[in-house]
């Protein structure tokens, strides 16, 4: 495939472990035997993991990529990330993005909470300079985690602009990337993205990216509790052609 052909598609992970059943997003939760069969699948099948930042060199500069590359990314920084999903990734040559809300970081997903589901940890920041060392790309999903859709333009971008912020203030680097909650976005949303300073953003459009594709609108996967191997092969297909 010529670079000028090339797709990308992103993969979407949430939580990995076991399904808890009083969960009201149940299928969020991948459990690791499961994970590693996908990653094994993936790599059985030449993928090659790169983080975003990769990714934008090989569509927008041409770089070269050995491998069918692939970005594997995790939504809202659970403790799960780095107990049981980074060992996986390690053990088969992989890495993630993770997009962290990031007035939620060590605590707990209080936007679930506030609809009656279960709580889970996130990531503290300890755990979090502790995955960036180990090769993790860390980006921004809001403040608190609203649907931007609903926010009034003020409200929106605090929730955008200050969760970089408040980021790279942890972290002392550049935070380049963002997920919307949800993965619901309109015009104004990425407009905002935009001007905070970010390089782009994901959503949850089923399809893979290539140098056309608005940056601040890629495409991805979802993979849930229920995506067998050889689902996830038949989805990466079906992406490809959307």
């Amino acid at each position: 495939m010529s670079q000028a052909n090339i797709e990308i598609p992103i993969l979407m992970y949430h939580r990995i472990g076991e399904r808890v059943k009083n969960s009201l997003v149940r299928d969020q939760y991948v459990p690791l035997s499961l994970f590693e069969r996908q990653l094994a699948t993936l790599q059985k099948a030449g993928y090659v993991s790169v983080s975003l930042d990769e990714m934008r060199s090989c569509l927008l500069d041409g770089t070269r990529i050995k491998g069918k590359p692939i970005v594997i990314t995790f939504d809202d920084g659970y403790e799960s990330f780095i107990t049981q999903a980074m060992p996986a990734l390690k053990k088969y040559g992989m890495k993630a993005t993770v997009f962290l809300v990031a007035n939620c970081v060590g605590r707990t997903n209080r936007w679930d909470e506030a609809k009656g589901d279960v709580s889970e940890r996130l990531m503290d920041w300890d755990q979090i300079r502790v995955a960036r060392e180990a090769g993790a790309e860390i980006g921004a999903h809001t403040v608190t985690h609203p649907d931007l859709r609903f926010c009034d333009d003020a409200l929106a971008q605090h929730e955008i602009a200050g969760s970089k912020a408040l980021i790279e203030e942890h972290l002392n680097e550049a935070i380049h990337w963002f997920s919307y909650p949800y993965g619901k976005h309109l015009e104004r949303e990425r407009k905002l993205v935009q001007e905070a300073g970010f390089l782009g953003a994901t959503g949850t459009d089923k399809h893979t990216n290539n140098p056309k594709t608005d940056p601040y609108a890629l495409g991805r996967v979802n993979v849930r509790a229920t995506t067998s191997p050889a689902y996830l092969m038949h989805k990466l297909r079906k992406a490809s052609h959307a």
